[in-house]
């Protein structure tokens, strides 16, 4: 409650800290960012994403980025690489923080088949780095430029990782919390997939494993930031940290996500404890007394710091709530979907086919978005609207570029989530060649959400 009540108060937030969790914190994301770079480019991730595909469905607005698609990507990948161990070693700080920035921000707006909260997540944590003076300390930077050294950092540095992160986590679990996956419907249905892993696959087939990992990870995601924050509770926050992110490494093979938040575990505790574990030769700033000053005595830059940090917290409360203002349920339309830390929390599928009519001979051609798109590809835009809109648009250049410019498109399409029925999701009887898309407005394309419609 002490840490809840301080969040309001201006001077907590700019009160001067010893800066060892923002340098600890500079090197394990740095890390991440090369392992998630190099990583990509060796698994054949950035092949599969980039490369294999014909076209991305880029980020409304973002279709610019198509002429990095295919191997250039690759280059964008290994700056991002080069970025992320120049960040490690606190090397040319505000050229790599921002290169990483752009690098890993050109990546995700590039393409959305492979949409996941963690690539979300690292977005804003590489901009936010970008702002921040992690590189005052164990870098670089300082051996080149003694006089930038600094033992200590204002608390909203860290702060702001920390409320990030409640964010992320509460917003996750108030999402598990309906009937399908209390159930564990969404748990037997990616757990029939790993029935051969060793050890852990048959264990994955037990309905009370299903059970138990969706009511565990409701709970974990509501509670485990406040455990951290609470000293009684720490190390059994920690404990239960290092259990949920290695399984679902093993499990659900999510990427360098899971060792990103297990580090993000050195927030959580003293910057005393952090410097006396990872930086023994570091002088305390214990012996070395800081001046206490009101709020009212800070300067102007750190009041204007406060305002922004606020705004930004705004946005990231507002954001995930935007799915309201849209018509039906988000599970059912996936308008608001994003941005709202909506992921690993259902298992849907569709399919879609097109019909294509020459309204000037009367012709009839059957489109199927294999022909097109890769299987990845054709099941995403089966289930999300705006890559379905955006497959409309190749199709009719498509039809287009063979002298039929005067078409009509109409679409079978049916969607269901977990163990539902499958439901007509696109009107049939709407001519998608006249289909407009709406940034801020439901799409009247797309059905009414079905009464029996169940997840």
């Amino acid at each position: 409650m002490t840490f809840v009540r301080n969040l309001f108060r201006g001077n907590f937030w700019l009160e001067e800290i010893d800066n060892s969790q923002l340098i600890l914190m500079r090197i394990i994301l740095g890390l991440v960012i090369a392992a998630d770079a190099f990583g990509g480019i060796a698994t054949g991730w950035t092949y599969r994403a980039f490369v294999e595909p014909n076209f991305t469905f880029t980020f409304m607005g973002f279709e610019w980025l198509q002429v990095f698609v295919g191997k250039p990507m690759y280059a964008v990948y290994g700056v991002f690489g080069i970025c992320g161990l120049l960040i490690a070693l606190g090397a040319y700080y505000r050229i790599a923080t921002i290169g990483a920035a752009v690098a890993w921000t050109m990546i995700y707006f590039a393409q959305k088949t492979n949409y996941n909260n963690h690539y979300y997540l690292l977005m804003l944590l590489c901009w936010l780095l970008a702002f921040l003076p992690a590189n005052r300390y164990f870098s670089y930077d300082v051996k080149r430029r003694p006089e930038i050294k600094s033992l200590t950092t204002p608390r909203w540095t860290v702060l702001i990782f920390i409320v990030q992160l409640l964010i992320v986590y509460t917003f996750a679990s108030i999402a598990k919390m309906y009937p399908g996956w209390i159930a564990g419907e969404p748990m037997e249905i990616w757990f029939k997939m790993k029935e051969n892993y060793p050890i852990v696959g048959p264990l994955l087939q037990n309905f009370h494993t299903h059970k138990f990992v969706g009511l565990g990870g409701i709970l974990f995601d509501l509670l485990v930031i406040p455990a951290l924050l609470w000293k009684p509770t720490r190390w059994l926050a920690v404990v239960a940290s290092f259990g949920f992110h290695l399984f679902n490494s093993i499990v659900f093979q999510v990427g360098t996500f899971p060792y990103l938040m297990i580090g993000t575990l050195i927030l959580f505790f003293s910057p005393e404890q952090i410097r006396k574990t990872f930086f023994k030769s570091k002088s305390s700033i214990e012996s070395q007394p800081l001046p206490v000053i009101t709020f009212a005595n800070r300067p102007a830059k750190e009041k204007v710091t406060l305002t922004l940090l606020a705004l930004y917290f705004l946005i990231q409360l507002v954001l995930p709530l935007r799915h309201y203002a849209f018509k039906d349920s988000v599970m059912w339309n996936e308008e608001g979907h994003r941005y709202a830390w909506r992921m690993m929390l259902r298992a849907k599928v569709g399919y879609v086919t097109l019909n294509v009519i020459n309204n000037e001979t009367g012709e009839k051609h059957l489109v199927r978005p294999a022909d097109y798109v890769t299987t990845k590809q054709a099941w995403s835009l089966a289930i999300h609207p705006d890559m379905f809109w955006q497959f409309i648009q190749v199709v009719k250049q498509d039809f287009a570029d063979k002298g039929m410019t005067n078409i009509s498109i109409y679409a079978d399409s049916k969607i269901k989530v977990n163990k539902g029925q499958l439901h007509t999701f696109i009107d049939p009887d709407y001519d998608l060649a006249k289909a407009k898309w709406h940034f801020f407005k439901h799409s009247d394309w797309i059905l009414p959400e079905p009464d029996d419609f169940v997840y």
